[in-house]
């Protein structure tokens, strides 16, 4: 045994760039199997530490709204509950900074300093403990904002509160954390919960109460509770699941899906890789068993390479995997601190160590197998050894793949919603082990044409060079190879491709609008004022309600609005089942709803059919007019009438305004208006490209994580591809030789070995062309049933850069072996046996 162990260990020290291969292959497969399912809890954490920015550790939030008796409350009662661990009330404001005849909004916390550390600790540039001297007229800013206007501590600085200055020191700067871990959006200061108070005459009552429950304390029981004793002012969860879970969405699926296809890709190279190892290792395998070893013990002895394999690979995929979250969570947060929110669960790195074990001795067991079964007689005479697969199964294996292509084409759109996701993925995988099995047939069919014109064409050398790729198990791995990687790498590109034609399609047809704005208790009389605004031509206030439950559907609708039959479609052009002007007056009769093609889908819905809305004036039924086709909202969007809305929930103030500017008027000029003339209103107001910017930038961040998946599997595949390409220089040594003695030039050689490289490449790109667009037909079904909206715009550009891309990446991996056939010693390589 001891011989045996340091033979094997001497073959994998000796066979040193198969060795990368292999290690690289299950280190990149175990660091994405770590990173996509750490990922989930990763996006988890970051989403909510992103909403709980502000409400720090509190489970329920009190404010006012429109519907409020006062716009002030004692929190008094709140704090008589004995399940509460800690009510903390605040005063929320608006303030006006002015810079260069710029107007800046900033958002107001009064917050005591003993409230703010239990609650939601910030973190100074410069720390005090206990922060002594925090009183009066003092504020903290973010380093951003220090950074964006020149703030330093001690510095004076003019805030204007319901149209009065005021002057407040900066008492501090805080670090990115917490209330200050802003994105560019809005800008925050906090000050002692008295000085604000002075300002807006509180009188003691706050306009906010922060409330943590302790361990006894049930959150639906005491937020049902607070309702009712704080009848007429808003109490909500401080963050929600569902706000969680919509942040999420579907990314560690979307990951998962990656990593499925790319331990796939490497057990494919793993398995090719033993082969090719089996093979060589058969005439010193023959001999330990012609001295007494066993079938068994030389089975166990390649099983046990293939373990060592998984070990090293593991140990690195594991390094390789923290690295790959945390650039994943870098990406996907927008302040780019989420490193600090990375939780390394032990058990997830063992998951992924024991996948990349496993996942070598699984792609190695066949070929071990099959070496095993070779009778002792055909090893030592080099007889039998061949795995190429006769052409009966060659043609089975040919039929069975068309099989699997053709269920990923014609299955998906019959599937349910609750099969669409484990079958659409079974179908996927499908999809690329039908890639697999029909390349053989497409290699020699393509072989076959060429053979026919190609001479004319290239020459003898070209012909030459297509008969070699016929029955060539290397070549045969690469266009397989090769094929999985652009497959995948145009699935990723198309899609992300199509989510960014879809959002410049819907910015530039849909809203008729340049601003979209909203302010605290917006009445007519409020937008009349807006109207009067300078730049602004015409406003539509719209009436909107968030997070409907749809009762017994296992769901809810996003974004409810209430559409004006005369004026809302001058704002908005949706693409909709009947005439657009047909369907809005059609849900003015009665209590019918539009439904987008999301919801559709989600709650299986017809026209005609009832869907219940749990509204704020109770349960309602509404019937189904008809289908939008948008992605507004992601696609969670219905609309019913404008005075429905208004009734059913009781609305008595607008919850949007969508502002059309003056012709040649900047909308961001009506933006900064808008802000600064009704600052006392807690305005907020952004143009349409500013939305359409933020949109694509928010749908770019999955997407380029995708693209990064893809560009590893392209990767492995290369140096995969590299692999083999000298394999089969060594292993046709002899042939080129001997066609160096009869004759052929060193040109020759290299001209029939580079055509070779050529026809591979094309094969194998139009091979994962045609794979992709089989898997594109399948995942916009498993993002459907994920809730996420996928239209697919097919690129001509993006098939064209894929081709070539695969095209080069074969040539140029066939450089080296080109140059070392035109290097061949003739007398020495024939030989060689």
């Amino acid at each position: 045994m001891k011989v045996l162990l340091k033979y094997m260990f001497k073959n994998i020290l000796e066979k040193k760039f198969r060795t990368l291969i292999v290690l690289v292959s299950i280190m990149i497969s175990g660091a994405l199997f770590f990173a996509s399912n750490e990922i989930s809890d990763t996006m988890v954490k970051i989403s909510t530490e992103r909403l709980r920015q502000y409400v720090g550790t509190s489970d329920l939030v009190i404010r006012p709204n429109d519907q409020s008796p006062a716009p002030y409350f004692d929190p008094a009662q709140a704090e008589a509950y004995e399940d509460t661990e800690y009510v903390i009330g605040g005063l929320e404001d608006r303030a006006q900074y002015l810079e260069n005849r710029q107007s800046h909004s900033f958002s107001l916390l009064g917050l005591d300093a003993a409230d703010m550390e239990r609650m939601n600790p910030v973190t100074l540039t410069e720390p005090a403990a206990g922060m002594p001297g925090f009183m009066g007229q003092k504020i903290v800013v973010s380093q951003r904002t220090a950074d964006t206007f020149g703030f330093a501590k001690g510095d004076a600085v003019s805030l204007t509160i319901h149209d009065k200055a005021y002057s407040f020191e900066v008492y501090g700067i805080a670090k990115p954390d917490a209330m200050f871990r802003e994105d560019g959006g809005t800008m925050f200061a906090w000050m002692p919960k008295s000085a604000l108070d002075s300002i807006v005459e509180a009188k003691g009552d706050v306009n906010v109460a922060f409330i943590k429950l302790n361990a006894s304390g049930a959150l639906d029981d005491t937020l049902e509770s607070l309702a009712d004793t704080y009848d007429g002012y808003l109490v909500s969860e401080a963050v929600s699941a569902e706000e969680i879970e919509d942040q999420v969405g579907a990314i560690a699926d979307s990951f998962l899906l990656m990593t499925v296809i790319v331990s796939l890709l490497s057990m494919f190279i793993i398995n090719s890789s033993v082969k090719v190892i089996v093979f060589e290792r058969l005439p010193i395998l023959g001999t330990f068993r012609s001295v007494g070893a066993t079938k068994r013990t030389t089975s166990l002895l390649l099983l046990a390479e293939s373990a060592v394999y998984g070990i090293f690979g593991g140990v690195l995929g594991c390094l390789l995997g923290i690295g790959i979250l945390y650039i994943m969570a870098s990406v996907l947060s927008p302040d780019g601190t989420s490193g600090m929110l990375i939780e390394i669960k032990p058990y997830r790195l063992l998951l992924a160590f024991a996948m990349a074990v496993i996942l070598p001795v699984l792609a190695s067991l066949f070929p071990v197998l099959k070496a095993a079964r070779t009778p002792l007689k055909d090893i030592m005479l080099k007889t039998g050894t061949s795995d190429s697969p006769g052409p009966k199964n060659n043609m089975l294996r040919g039929v069975l793949g068309l099989l699997l292509l053709a269920a990923a084409l014609i299955v998906p759109p019959y599937l349910t919603r609750d099969l669409a996701l484990p079958l659409g993925i079974t179908l996927a995988v499908g999809a690329f082990a039908g890639v697999m099995l029909v390349t053989p047939l497409l290699l020699k069919g393509f072989s076959r044409l060429l053979e026919t014109f190609i001479g004319g064409v290239a020459g003898n050398e070209a012909v030459l060079a297509v008969k070699n790729l016929k029955d060539n198990k290397n070549t045969l791995n690469n266009i397989t190879l090769l094929s999985i990687a652009i497959a995948t790498l145009l699935m990723i590109n198309i899609i992300g491709n199509g989510v960014v034609v879809e959002m410049t399609n819907f910015y530039s047809t849909t809203p008729q609008y340049d601003v979209m704005a909203r302010a605290a208790k917006m009445d007519s009389a409020f937008v009349d004022k807006v109207e009067a605004l300078d730049g602004v031509k015409d406003v539509l206030p719209v009436y909107q309600a968030n997070s409907i439950v749809v009762t017994d559907s296992g769901g809810g609708i996003g974004l409810l609005e209430g559409a004006d039959p005369d004026r809302f479609l001058d704002y908005w052009t949706y693409e909709m089942t009947d005439d657009s002007a047909v369907l809005i007056d059609k849900v003015q009769d009665g209590r019918q709803i539009l439904l987008s093609n999301m919801l559709r889908d989600k709650f299986s819905a017809e026209i005609g059919d009832e869907l219940m809305l749990e509204l704020k004036n109770g349960s309602i039924n509404y019937t189904v007019a008809g289908f939008i086709d948008t992605p507004r909202n992601s696609g969670n969007y219905a609309i019913i009438s404008e005075a429905n809305l208004k009734a059913d929930m009781g609305s008595d103030y607008f919850g949007q305004l969508f502002i059309k500017t003056e012709p040649g008027v900047d909308p961001e000029a009506v933006v900064k208006t808008f802000q600064t003339d009704f600052a006392d209103h807690q305005p907020l107001a952004q143009s349409l490209n500013k939305i359409a910017e933020l949109d694509a930038k928010n749908s770019e961040q999955q997407f380029t994580i995708l693209k990064g998946f893809s560009v590893l599997a392209l990767m492995i595949s290369v140096l995969s591809v590299v692999n083999n390409l000298v394999i089969n220089f060594i292993q046709r040594k002899r042939s080129l030789a001997m066609f160096r003695s009869v004759g052929m030039s060193k040109r020759q050689i290299v001209k029939m070995v580079m055509v070779e490289a050529g026809v591979g490449g094309m094969l194998g790109s139009l091979t994962g062309i045609a794979g992709g667009v089989v898997l594109i037909s399948v995942v916009p079904y498993i993002l459907k049933a994920l809730d996420q909206r996928v239209v697919i715009h097919y690129s001509a550009e993006v098939f064209l850069y894929t081709f070539v891309a695969g095209v080069l990446v074969t040539v140029i991996a066939s450089l080296v072996p080109a140059s070392k056939s035109s290097q061949l010693n003739i007398i020495e390589s024939i030989k060689v046996d």
